[in-house]
Parts: structure tokens; C-alpha cells; sequence
């Protein structure tokens, strides 16, 4: 096997109410590929999750197709948004192309649980769209959505509502209205 090659995203907190269903004040997530480069069987995209001091690692089933990219340079935010989803955590993943879709955590937490991609379009991506419309009563999740990459402002606003840009902010970025450029449905 090759030595092991990481690319890291930058850590982020969890919205406060994913982290009020973990019992947490620190909760953090990070996106890290292991030999990503070499788009062979050694590749592995991981979802590290840190919780109360301890850090939880998931495999994420990501499509191995042109255009699909955890990480987008260094240093990024992982391309993954947490909600609060029943008595799970959703990741929104907007990984690029095949790569979107949505993940599921079921809790309590344990390492090492393979998450597998729900695509775009599946019936569990469209019943965390429609979740997210409550969950968006947290300020932390929207401000992640709104505040942290045209993806998620698009998914945002077509699921929940205005980000609340000023009118030079939506000119500037034209993209955020065109939902379909980033999720790839309407």
C-alpha cells in the first residue's frame, strides 16, 4: 500500500441544535480523504465528528466519478452541512455532481458505521429538505447555510426562505438563485 496522503478540511462547529442532541458544547465536524490522489481502492473520504472531547470517524460511500470532490482546496470548510433529523443527524453533503446527496447518523454515536449516500432527488434527501424548514428555527444552522458557500444559500433558500443577503450581496453572487446549478434538480 502507497503511504497514506491526507487532505484536511478546516474543522467546523455543529449547529446548536445538532450539538443540543449530542448533550455538547464543542461539537465539530471535518472532511478528511486518505490518498485521494490516487482514485484507487486505497482512497477513503472520512467524516471526523467531535463530540465532548472525543472524536467519532465515519467512512462516507463517495462516488468515485469526474467532478466529485470532498474537499475543494486547503483550507476549506467541509463540504457538509449537519441538521438535526429525527433522532439522527443529516449531513448535506454538496460534494459536487454524483456526490450530493445526503448522509444519516444514527445516534448514539459510535465510530466506524459506513455512512452511505441518499442522492439527490431520493425520498430521504426531499424529507430532510422539508425537515430543514424547522430545524432553520436555530440561527447557527442558517448562519452555516447562508454565510458559508452558495450551495448550501441556494439549498437555503429554495427549502426554507431568504437568506437575508443585502440586494449587492445577491447581484454579486447570481448563482445562489439557480438551485439547480449546485443540486441539480428543480
Amino acid at each position: 500500500m502507497p503511504d497514506p496522503h491526507f487532505d484536511l478540511s478546516t474543522s467546523m462547529s455543529l449547529p446548536a441544535s445538532v450539538q443540543s442532541m449530542l448533550g455538547a458544547s464543542d461539537g465539530k465536524i471535518q472532511i478528511v480523504i486518505v490518498n485521494g490522489a490516487f482514485h484507487d481502492d486505497s482512497t477513503e473520504t472520512l467524516l471526523l465528528l467531535r463530540s465532548n472531547s472525543v472524536t467519532k470517524e465515519y467512512p462516507l460511500d463517495v462516488p468515485n466519478a469526474f467532478g466529485v470532490d470532498p474537499i475543494l482546496g486547503e483550507p476549506s470548510l467541509p463540504m457538509v452541512r449537519a441538521i438535526p433529523y429525527q433522532k439522527k443527524i443529516a449531513f448535506l453533503a454538496d460534494f459536487g455532481g454524483t456526490g450530493n446527496g445526503v448522509y444519516f447518523l444514527d445516534l448514539p454515536l459510535r465510530s466506524g458505521a459506513k455512512l452511505q449516500l441518499n442522492p439527490v432527488g431520493s425520498p430521504e434527501f426531499n424529507a430532510v429538505a422539508t425537515e430543514l424548514k424547522t430545524a432553520a428555527a436555530d440561527p447557527t444552522l442558517k448562519q452555516q447555510f447562508c454565510q458559508t458557500g452558495l450551495g448550501f444559500a441556494s439549498f437555503y433558500e429554495k427549502h426554507v426562505g431568504s437568506c437575508g443577503w443585502p440586494p449587492e450581496d445577491y447581484a454579486n453572487n447570481r448563482h445562489v438563485h439557480n438551485y439547480s446549478e449546485f443540486w441539480g434538480q428543480n
